[in-house]
C-alpha cells in the first residue's frame, strides 16, 4: 500500500500567496465601489443645493456663504435647505444661473454647475484660480522710526486651498533687514498688523508681500516704496 503524499512547504506558500493576491483585488474593488457610491451621494446633495437656490433665483445677482449652519447672503437671507448644511464655500447665483464655488460636504469638496460639477475629497485638487489679492484694502502708518502695515479683511481670498500663510519683508536698498511670517489657514484674511520698528528716519524703505496658499501656490506682490519721515 502506497503511502498518501502530503502537501509541500513550497505548495502551501503558493497557495497563500494565491489566496492574499485575490484577497487583495476584493479589498481594492470593495473599498472602489464604497468611494463611488459616496461621491454619487455627494453628488445628489450637491444638485439639492443647486434646486434650493434656482427656487431663490432673484433679478439680481447672490452669493450664500455655507459655514456649516447656515448659507446666508450679504443682506442676511439664508438659503431654505432640506438636507445638511455645507461646512464651507459658495453658492454663486449670476445671470439667473447657480453654481457651486468649493463646497465642502461630508468628505468630499465640490465646483461647478448642474452641467459641469466636479468632485474630489479634497478642494486642492480642484483648485484652478489664483489667490484673489485686493491691493487696495491695506493702510501704512509712518513715523520717523516706524511703519506700521495693516492688511484689511479680505485683502486676500481663496475659497479653493485656503491661505496657508503670509509672508512681510523689509528692505533697505537690495537688504533685506526684517521679515515677518504669520500662518493664517483661512479662506479670508481677517485684520493682520505688521509693524517695523526702530527704523532710521528719512530713509527710504520697500515692502514685500509673500503669500502662500494651501496648495503650495506661491504670489509674490510686487515691492512698494515707503519713505519715513
Amino acid at each position: 500500500m502506497k503511502k498518501k503524499k502530503g502537501f509541500t512547504l513550497f505548495e502551501i506558500l503558493a497557495v497563500l500567496t494565491l489566496v492574499l493576491i485575490i484577497s487583495g483585488i476584493s479589498v481594492y474593488m470593495i473599498m472602489n465601489v464604497t468611494s463611488k457610491s459616496k461621491i454619487e451621494i455627494y453628488k445628489d446633495s450637491c444638485y439639492e443645493l443647486i434646486e434650493a437656490a434656482n427656487m431663490y433665483v432673484s433679478n439680481k445677482d447672490e452669493i450664500f456663504v455655507c459655514d456649516g449652519k447656515k448659507c446666508i447672503n450679504e443682506d442676511g437671507i439664508e438659503l431654505s435647505l432640506k438636507g445638511g448644511i455645507p461646512l464651507g464655500g459658495r453658492i454663486i447665483i449670476e445671470d439667473g444661473k447657480v453654481s457651486l464655488n468649493y463646497i465642502k460636504y461630508l468628505d468630499f469638496c465640490a465646483y461647478g454647475n448642474r452641467e459641469n460639477l466636479f468632485v474630489s475629497k479634497n478642494c486642492k485638487d480642484l483648485d484652478i484660480t489664483d489667490v484673489s489679492i485686493n491691493i487696495d484694502n491695506k493702510l501704512i502708518e509712518v513715523t520717523e522710526s516706524k511703519i506700521t502695515l495693516n492688511l484689511l479683511e479680505k485683502f486676500v481670498v481663496d475659497y479653493e486651498s485656503g491661505i496657508k500663510n503670509i509672508t512681510v519683508n523689509l528692505y533697505q536698498d537690495k537688504y533685506l533687514i526684517e521679515q515677518v511670517k504669520r500662518d493664517i489657514n483661512k479662506n479670508e484674511l481677517s485684520n493682520e498688523e505688521y509693524i517695523f520698528e526702530n527704523l532710521d528716519s528719512n530713509t527710504t524703505y520697500y515692502i514685500e508681500i509673500i503669500i502662500e496658499n494651501g496648495a503650495e501656490g506661491v504670489t509674490i506682490l510686487e515691492k512698494f516704496e515707503i519713505i519715513t519721515e
